[in-house]
């Protein structure tokens, strides 16, 4: 195996991003969603803090437009499609609100009865 050369992670990273940035900058968004439909979700996630702003939001309007698609092909409503999504951001807001709420009560009735805050 003398001569062949080893391709890394990074170097495929590297790759993506440059090809991402090329199509984008050259407006070949049937190219770039020939490229989003084929690459794992997960990939896409790891490389897209590499972008600048305008790279990633062109990227993001070509994944919402992927998924709309999609959508279409299967003959789901997206409405209904994203409700289990709209559902639990709404809980994980709401929790959060709450332990937010309950800590600031929390450290006002210790300083009313007396207590120490922090130490």
């Amino acid at each position: 195996m003398q001569g062949q050369a080893i391709i890394t992670t990074h170097d495929v990273d590297e790759l993506f991003i440059f090809t991402v940035i090329r199509l984008i900058q050259r407006r070949a968004f049937p190219n770039l969603r020939n490229i989003v439909a084929k690459t794992h979700s997960a990939d896409i996630a790891r490389w897209f803090p590499h972008l600048r702003a305008e790279a990633k939001a062109s990227l993001f309007e070509v994944l919402i437009e992927e998924k709309w698609v999609f959508f279409d092909r299967v003959r789901i409503d997206p409405a209904v499609a994203t409700g289990p999504f709209v559902t639990t951001a709404i809980d994980v807001v709401g929790i959060f609100a709450y332990f937010f709420c309950r800590k600031c009560y929390s450290s006002n009735e210790e300083q009313d009865n007396g207590y120490k805050v922090g130490g």
